[in-house]
């Protein structure tokens, strides 16, 4: 029995420490484990691997997950083998689907700088339009070498690709200087257009040709006018001063001849305008010390022509005075400037019979009907006076009543040659040529029209010779001027808002079928207003956080803002903003109120009258406004 005892409490003795190895074991191995995991969880998350996953078994470790790409993939379990010893790793990560590759994004830009054209960016369809380009290109007028830097691409091109490259290339021939930039839906023309005319007829030729899947943006700008001879003419009588022409050298000397005229009694639209070819620097403190010398006379004119400076006391102007301030004049000039000053011509004696006076008129009627009369000299003067006149204006149009006379002054057949060309380029008006005087008065829609007469009149008749020139500027007949003024736009759009109202449901972003037919409407208005600059601004009752109503009224504006351009609307004219619930119009204690504040307006970003009005202060007087629904 003690044998038994002993052989039970032995074997006992073996199962418990067994168990207790057992159970040691156990408890290493979820530490060797557990030790692993945190390891490996560490490395992968500092690698930015959260797309990872794992499962350990002892020292094993097996690595799931989807990658995004095959990198990423290494690189996961190069991170995981600087936490365990990379013989213990099993990769069973996959790789997801590589997407499809976007189609190439199609984009030309060419520059021109004169005869030098550069050009780059990614051409569809293969080598074929490429080469095709680079020939189109060598043969406009003026280029004498092609930089090609084009990457081309086997993809065919949109559908309206080439209809849009035709037309940039066209406009790129009248740009001596220029950039486009051509993409699959949008086209930006911008560079330096000889003339006004030049830039209005590019622009409308390429809205008039591109297909309406293509957004046109144009920034032509047209330097100022070279004029020789330079040349200002002001005159000063008891109706108050004027100019018949005024050429400045800069801006700065543009303002400080403006004001000198302003003081001598100009009207404040009296205008001169920068041109080159200004011969002295001193040149517009010369103009302007002239008219000051004018004003202190009296009355008369001042004609500044080159280095020229001819001074006409008017029939008002006090001698005394007059002599003092044209002596004051005469020393302040810089040594480069002369001075000539004529006598007053002696009124005529209506009373003394003498030979008749030798006179020539033309007048033009708005239709373009021309009426020509009055007196040449020798047959030779009438004939090419006559064939002058015959050149300018269709026969049709045209009645001539000339005749020879005797005695006419000299350089007659001079001035009635100059005035008659000058007189071809108004729309409408009158010309009258006397011994004392020679006047063209009309209307005209070229507002630099005057000034180009005067300066042509003074050199081909000289500074010392009489002439007026009264054409006033008709905008109507101004076709750059036609174009609607920004606040015009903002007029046909507010009119467009009171008729209709751009909806949402409520708390929805989206724009409904009868919002769109809206915006539609207001986008026409908008294509034809390049200028137009214009905020889009969306605002919400009181309801909901401010916080919400901020953001829902941002959303809106953009939502409008992207249908526009989506209308083809230049995206630089306009820009969107979230009012929410700061600018109420009505009380928000009644739903009419709060009806009234739910809304869409439309203001110019730099309204003409005045600063810009702050961005969160929007006026009435330059908002338009459509209602919506918060």
């Amino acid at each position: 029995m003690g044998l038994s005892v002993k052989l039970v409490l032995r074997v006992s003795a073996l199962a418990f420490g067994a168990g207790v190895s057992f159970w040691a074991a156990d408890r290493a191995a979820d530490l060797v484990e557990a030790r692993s995991a945190s390891g490996l969880r560490a490395a992968l998350n500092a690698g930015g691997f959260d797309w990872t996953q794992f499962q350990v078994d002892g020292l094993e470790v097996r690595l799931t997950g989807e990658a995004p790409d095959e990198g990423a993939r290494f690189r996961a379990l190069r991170a995981a083998g600087s936490a365990i010893n990379p013989a213990n790793l099993h990769d069973a990560m996959t790789v997801a689907a590589t997407a499809a590759l976007p189609a190439p994004e199609f984009r030309l830009e060419i520059l021109r700088n004169d005869g030098e054209i550069t050009v780059l960016g990614l051409l569809p369809g293969g080598g074929a339009p490429r080469i095709a380009l680079l020939e189109s290109l060598a043969v406009i007028d003026g280029v004498d070498k092609v930089t090609d830097l084009l990457a081309v691409t086997a993809e065919a091109a949109p559908s309206t690709w080439q209809t849009a490259l035709d037309a940039a290339l066209g406009a790129l021939a009248s740009l001596p200087k220029g950039r486009v930039e051509l993409a699959s839906e949008t086209l930006s023309v911008a560079g330096l257009s000889p003339d006004h005319a030049t830039a209005a007829s590019i622009a409308g030729t390429l809205r008039a040709s591109l297909p309406d899947e293509i957004a046109l943006t144009t920034d032509l700008s047209v330097p100022p006018p070279v004029v020789s001879p330079f040349v200002a003419r002001f005159r000063l009588d008891a109706s108050g001063g004027r100019f018949d022409a005024c050429s400045a050298s800069s801006l700065a000397g543009r303002d400080r001849i403006e004001a000198a005229a302003r003081r001598a009694g100009a009207p404040a639209d009296a205008r001169c305008f920068e041109a080159l070819g200004a011969p002295n620097p001193q040149w517009d403190q010369v103009v302007a010390l002239g008219i000051d010398a004018l004003d202190r006379a009296g009355a008369g004119d001042l004609t500044v022509s080159d280095l020229t400076i001819t001074l006409t006391p008017g029939s008002g102007a006090d001698p005394a005075q007059a002599r003092t301030a044209f002596a004051d004049l005469e020393a302040a000039l810089p040594p480069a400037f002369t001075l000539s000053v004529l006598p007053l011509p002696d009124a005529p004696n209506p009373g003394e019979n003498g030979p008749k006076a030798a006179e020539f008129s033309a007048t033009l009627s708005p239709e373009g009907s021309a009426i020509i009369r009055g007196a040449t000299g020798n047959q030779n003067a009438l004939e090419i006076i006559e064939g002058v006149a015959k050149a300018h204006f269709s026969n049709d149009r045209l009645r001539l009543s000339l005749h020879r006379q005797s005695g006419l002054p000299d350089g007659w057949s001079v001035r009635v040659l100059a005035g008659l060309d000058a007189f071809a380029m108004l729309d409408s008006g009158r010309l009258s040529v006397t011994p004392e005087m020679l006047s063209i008065t009309g209307r005209t829609g070229d507002p630099t029209l005057p000034t180009r007469l005067t300066s042509s009149l003074t050199e081909l008749l000289g500074p010392s010779t009489p002439f007026l020139v009264n054409i006033d500027y008709v905008e109507k007949l101004d076709p750059e001027a036609s174009r609607p003024s920004p606040e015009m736009c903002l007029d046909q759009v507010r009119a467009i808002q009171a008729d209709t109202k751009i909806t949402f449901a409520p708390g929805s972003t989206e724009l409904d079928m009868d919002a769109l037919r809206v915006v539609r409407r207001i986008a026409k208005v908008l294509r034809d207003c390049g200028d137009a600059d214009m905020i889009i601004g969306g605002h919400t009752d009181s309801q909901g956080s401010a916080t919400m109503n901020a953001s829902l009224s941002q959303a809106r504006a953009d939502a409008v803002f992207n249908a526009l351009i989506a209308e083809k609307v230049r995206s630089g004219s306009l820009s969107s903003r979230g009012y929410g619930e700061t600018d109420p119009i009505a009380a928000n204690d009644t739903e009419t109120g709060r009806e009234a504040n739910r809304r869409i307006e439309f203001r110019l970003r730099y309204p003409l009258l005045g600063p810009p009005a702050p961005p969160d202060t929007p006026t009435a007087a330059d908002q338009g406004q459509t209602d919506g629904q918060n």
